[in-house]
């Protein structure tokens, strides 16, 4: 018995785990929060992922505020760096000036490629602030999506999507 083409390229697809699937995509932020952080200080702060679901983020914004004034903090010298629990990987090779990894909430960095964090996994944000006057609160936002399978008794509303 002969194989067709398209059997075969189903079979490598399928070895390699790229068989497209249908997913019910839903708008969500998780969202790091970094209290209090002293000039020149370090702070790490966690993300849990819910179990619900897995979550693609699409783009990033964040926000500084000082602590004694409660103003935003419009020049901003902090790195940061992500790292996915679950994976043990670094999103980026070293700690990053959060203007390169985040925009504003009026014009959000938008991800080059979407990335997908598995559902009850925890995401670490290690935070170094720059020289401040004022310890400052610093927030990272990270919008994207909710990702459920897809099925219609699930009682998921949503888009569907492939992926």
């Amino acid at each position: 018995m002969s194989r067709t083409s398209q059997q075969m390229q189903a079979q490598l697809a399928a070895a390699r785990g790229l068989i497209e699937q249908e997913y019910v995509a839903n708008f969500f932020t998780y969202s790091f929060l970094w209290s209090a952080v002293a000039s020149l200080g370090q702070s790490i702060a966690q993300l849990q992922i819910q179990a619900d679901s897995a979550f693609m983020i699409i783009s990033s914004a964040f926000l500084v505020v000082d602590n004694t004034t409660n103003l935003p903090v419009t020049t901003i010298a902090a790195t940061v760096q992500l790292t996915d629990q679950g994976s043990g990987m670094n999103l980026f090779d070293r700690a990053q000036p959060i203007a390169n990894i985040a925009g504003t909430g009026q014009l959000p960095f938008i991800f080059p490629i979407e990335r997908v964090l598995s559902a009850n996994s925890t995401i670490t944000g290690t935070l170094t602030a720059g020289a401040t006057t004022n310890a400052c609160n610093y927030y990272l936002s990270l919008h994207g999506a909710k990702i459920y399978d897809y099925s219609p008794s699930n009682g998921k509303n949503g888009r569907v999507v492939r992926i």
